[in-house]
């Protein structure tokens, strides 16, 4: 991979990372306020109810990152496939030995 593509892949990263960031700080802030605004309950809470609300607090911010993650292997990939067309390029506009 030239540098040029490794310049822009970390790049690209980065905005991947901030986006991945902001949309996780966005999750727990709702979190926080449903917390808040949320009136007490009767708290007999039991069975299922835990299970499916640790699922609902843990399962988005997982989601975000698992998209990041994909997000910066197709960034790279993309930049990969990049200077292979570059290299491609050179080899057939080389002379023929």
């Amino acid at each position: 991979m030239s540098l040029i593509a490794r310049i822009s892949s970390l790049s690209q990263r980065d905005r991947i990372t901030t986006v991945g960031l902001t949309l996780t700080g966005i999750w727990l802030l709702l979190l926080f306020l449903f917390w808040l605004l949320v009136p007490a309950g009767d708290g007999g809470r039991g069975g299922i109810a835990p299970l499916i609300t640790t699922a609902g607090i843990i399962l988005p911010p997982a989601l975000v990152w698992l998209g990041v993650s994909l997000a910066r292997q197709l960034a790279i990939l993309r930049a990969e496939a990049e200077d292979l067309r570059r290299r491609l390029g050179q080899m057939h506009d080389a002379p023929p030995p």
